[in-house]
């Protein structure tokens, strides 16, 4: 980052206020010699069918652009997932952490939409499952199953515990008495994981609110450059990354990648701004006014060109972690929040095939994520647990 430190973090919240940004940028671009070029190498824009602009799809599809987006999964195929699931549980296998990848339904139906999320829109619905008429372990198995074959290679999303399945839910005070925002009902700010390719399998909805956003990366990148290439430069240099209670409490690198003609964004704004009652760790260096502009930039740069959905009952959300950033609207659960609460379970995997290659500055990251635990080694727990309610070092809001 150009020039000293600032002394104290600039007015910043979690949840982006429009007119503190509105207000800063425009203090900025009358008082600050920006920027005028993009940095040496980087493109004026990006090309690919993972470029996309979501009110273009919404208009192509007469309504929300969800026609787009999902592929039904036929009787046949449910029929191959429910028999796959039983043929498993005969083995007696004691850990759906154990599942080996095998064949689950028609090859070329999840093949194909693992190929479709490297070299399209990166974005999928799988729609069809009723997740009511399955057990807890049995719904577990079909989704580690169904996505062993979106992705060979699942990651470990707590490091500390071994988790590779999270429960997202809004859980009160009942697992943490502070938990991060993901088990909470609050709105969430687009952000990214740390996973390739983000599945989130929906067992309840709320009973208002909770739709889904997505933006492509690409989208985001090409307005920008196009419009502000200092915010481009801000974003490609090196930030500090706050993560109180892991050693060390930080890391360093930038939120903005450039690797074979694509662009990634990397990042969560938890990390800069703080969440709740826990504020950006004091002994390490405040953001500075120009990247806090940044983050606001990415927030309403994305909700112009993002995609909403509000996602059904046994739906199964896959995106492409490198091409899409997202984030969600808050909501209001039914009354017995506990059994009949917005509740997803997510995984994070990476197809070994079809994978994007990783930029240099998050290797570090991914090997964590992907490199170290055997799925023998797996835990999955039938409830959120306390340590994915807390972990700081997730890159997820």
């Amino acid at each position: 980052m150009r020039g000293r430190f600032p002394e104290s973090q600039p007015p910043i919240e979690w949840h982006p206020d429009p007119q503190v940004y509105a207000e800063r940028s425009k203090r900025r671009q009358a008082t600050e010699n920006l920027e005028q070029e993009l940095p040496r190498g980087w493109p004026a824009r990006v090309e690919g069918p993972w470029v996309w602009d979501g009110n273009d799809i919404a208009m192509e599809n007469g309504g929300p652009g969800e026609s787009h987006w999902v592929t039904k999964l036929q009787a046949e195929n449910i029929a191959d997932l429910e028999a796959a699931t039983q043929r498993f549980k005969r083995t007696g296998k004691p850990q759906v952490s154990c599942i080996e990848y095998t064949v689950l339904m028609p090859i070329q139906v999840l093949r194909g939409c693992s190929k479709r999320l490297h070299t399209d829109t990166g974005l999928i619905v799988l729609r069809g499952l009723d997740p009511d008429k399955y057990s807890e372990a049995d719904n577990m198995i079909m989704y580690a199953g169904l996505t062993s074959h979106i992705g060979d290679r699942r990651g470990i999303q707590i490091q500390s515990s071994k988790e590779a399945l999270v429960h997202i839910k809004d859980t009160g005070t009942e697992v943490a008495e502070f938990p991060l925002a993901s088990h909470t009902n609050e709105a969430q700010p687009f952000h990214s994981d740390l996973g390739d390719i983000l599945c989130l399998y929906v067992l309840q909805t709320a009973a208002e609110g909770g739709e889904s956003h997505v933006a492509s990366t690409g989208r985001i990148y090409n307005e920008i450059a196009a419009t502000r290439p200092d915010i481009i430069h801000t974003l490609a240099e090196p930030w500090t990354f706050d993560t109180p209670g892991s050693v060390p409490n930080h890391f360093i690198r930038p939120i903005l990648h450039h690797k074979d003609g694509r662009v990634i964004i990397n990042f969560a704004r938890r990390l800069f701004t703080g969440y709740g009652r826990d504020k950006r760790s004091a002994e390490l260096p405040p953001i500075s006014e120009a990247q806090a502009e940044a983050l606001d930039v990415i927030e309403f740069t994305a909700h112009r060109f993002k995609t909403s959905m509000k996602l059904q009952k046994g739906d199964v959300q896959l995106q492409n972690n490198f091409a899409t950033i997202h984030g969600r609207n808050g909501f209001v659960d039914k009354t017995d929040r506990k059994s009949s609460g917005r509740h997803m379970l997510r995984l994070w995997v990476r197809d070994e095939q079809y994978a994007w290659r990783v930029p240099e500055a998050l290797e570090t990251e991914w090997a964590r994520v992907y490199d170290k635990v055997e799925p023998k080694e797996e835990e999955w727990h039938s409830e959120p647990s306390y340590a994915s309610a807390t972990d700081s070092e997730t890159s997820c809001a």
